[in-house]
């Protein structure tokens, strides 16, 4: 049998236990990942995954306000 291969949640995961916390941006310029919140929530169905989100503010090349999804692991859910 071979070798599982790593899979994008299993780099995101790896990620948010070393780094703390993950943007979009974050995970397409570093990880190569192009859409988070689909690898978020299938992390969330993994047992004894939990995984808490907030949007923050922040600007864009042209100085513009746009906001995003921070993500981070927890304890809980809530």
């Amino acid at each position: 049998m071979g070798v599982r291969r790593r899979t994008q949640e299993d780099q995101v995961l790896s990620y948010l236990k070393t780094h703390k916390s993950i943007t979009g941006k974050i995970a397409f310029v570093e990880l190569g990942i192009m859409h988070l919140p689909k690898r978020i929530n299938n992390l969330k169905k993994w047992d004894g995954i939990y995984i808490n989100s907030e949007r923050i503010s922040v600007p864009n090349k042209y100085g513009e306000i746009v906001h995003i999804s921070r993500y981070w692991l927890t304890d809980k859910i809530g």
